[in-house]
């Protein structure tokens, strides 16, 4: 009996003091956003995959930065982009007020825009 006392007093010291430090960190981080709306393209003249721009509201880092609704996303701060869902992530875990390079395919033409996300809770 005291073994099995000794083992639940374990296990609650252990339960609290996990529970303590998760206080200390964040459990998600605060993310960051660039203000467009994105999907997976459903064009089937493109080899692969890509995402989509759907809508630019005004006065948000992708309009300053010149994106457009239409616009194929191919690269976020060198990495590739291959989903929408895969675009959202990067963006998020973008440091907010840094400034990156975005690369998009515009009427067959590739552009190079700055862009600098925004916190997401700014919006």
């Amino acid at each position: 009996m005291k073994v099995r006392s000794f083992v639940l007093a374990s296990i609650l010291a252990l339960f609290a003091a996990a529970i303590a430090s998760a206080q200390e960190w964040p459990l998600t981080a605060p993310g960051a956003s660039i203000g467009a709306l994105v999907i997976d393209s459903t064009r089937t003249d493109l080899s692969a995959p890509q995402t989509a721009i759907t809508d630019v509201p005004r006065d948000t880092p992708a309009a300053k930065a010149g994106l457009r609704k239409g616009d194929i996303i191919i690269d976020f701060d060198g990495l590739r982009v291959e989903s929408a869902r895969q675009f959202k992530r990067i963006v998020a875990e973008t440091p907010p007020g840094r400034t990156v390079k975005m690369t998009v395919l515009r009427d067959g033409v590739r552009r190079q825009v700055s862009i600098t996300p925004i916190p997401l809770r700014a919006q």
